[in-house]
């Protein structure tokens, strides 16, 4: 991704060199994978064989070490070099990329994020001294997992329901599940009813009602959603929606009294 040759902050690799001993065999057959479609050998070219403005990483640190991280990184986050390094005229060539530049804000940030993780990796490793024989090390992946901003599903359907309302919410969703196999979103259902939750205290209860409709696709078993939707539906004067899912709440728990109770009355309210 992005830190190539300027990438990064403490010049002094202690906090690097003790969170990681580069694995030179990965990182071999890394300096191939990240030059994507470029070829490898014309590629390799335009990286330099030694590098300038790094700050975080050892000033000493080996071609294909560097590369390697650099691989990690952009795997993490689900992007190439050229999101952080400046130069490339169609964002995938290595031609033209000054990759000591500091330009990109992108870069600063990517630099500010490696010391973080620094910092809490050492932090946790000096303050909690006994956390058996496999302590759990961060990573840009602990974070992000392909994700360039590492934004929850809630967040994700939020923003699309501020940028674009809830026509959006179908198609946000979908795009999300295409991510499915990297693990870059919780898509248990409290993540989205949490939202709606929000939303509705928000005094925005159409948008609770979307998100919900969307939650309740990919889990038409769940009673906490019906339950809510229910609710939603009938302080909205929709009777007769409240009233399907209240139905469709008591075929899946039959023994419920006070939905049962609650469906009862709306249905008197229809009665002539």
């Amino acid at each position: 991704m992005a830190r190539s040759t300027a990438m990064t902050g403490s010049s002094g690799g202690g906090g690097w060199s003790r969170r990681r001993t580069v694995r030179l065999g990965v990182a071999r057959g890394a300096v191939v994978a990240a030059l994507g479609a470029a070829g490898a050998s014309a590629a390799q070219g335009q990286i330099p064989d030694t590098f300038t403005n790094l700050q975080h990483y050892p000033p000493d640190i080996s071609r294909e070490a560097l590369v390697g991280e650099m691989r990690r990184i952009s795997l993490s986050l689900g992007v190439r070099c050229q999101f952080c390094h400046v130069g490339s005229p169609d964002g995938v060539s290595f031609e033209g990329v000054d990759f000591a530049s500091d330009d990109d804000p992108h870069k600063v940030t990517a630099r500010w994020m490696l010391a973080m993780v620094d910092e809490l990796n050492a932090r946790v490793t000096d303050e909690l001294p006994d956390r058996g024989g496999s302590p759990v090390e961060m990573s840009c992946k602990t974070c992000h997992r392909g994700l360039a901003r590492p934004r929850l599903l809630s967040q994700e359907l939020r923003l699309t329901l501020d940028l674009e309302g809830a026509d959006g919410l179908v198609e946000a969703y979908a795009r999300a599940r295409n991510r499915l196999e990297s693990g870059s979103y919780d898509f248990g259902e409290w993540e989205i009813n949490f939202l709606a939750e929000d939303l509705e205290r928000e005094g925005r209860p159409d948008d609770a009602i979307a998100v919900l409709e969307v939650n309740r696709a990919q889990h038409p078993e769940s009673t906490p959603i019906l339950a809510s939707l229910g609710r939603l539906y009938e302080a909205g004067g929709s009777v007769d929606r409240a009233i399907s899912i209240y139905d469709r709440f008591l075929e899946l728990q039959p023994d419920n009294e006070a939905v049962a109770a609650r469906l009862e009355e709306l249905r008197g309210r229809r009665r002539p």
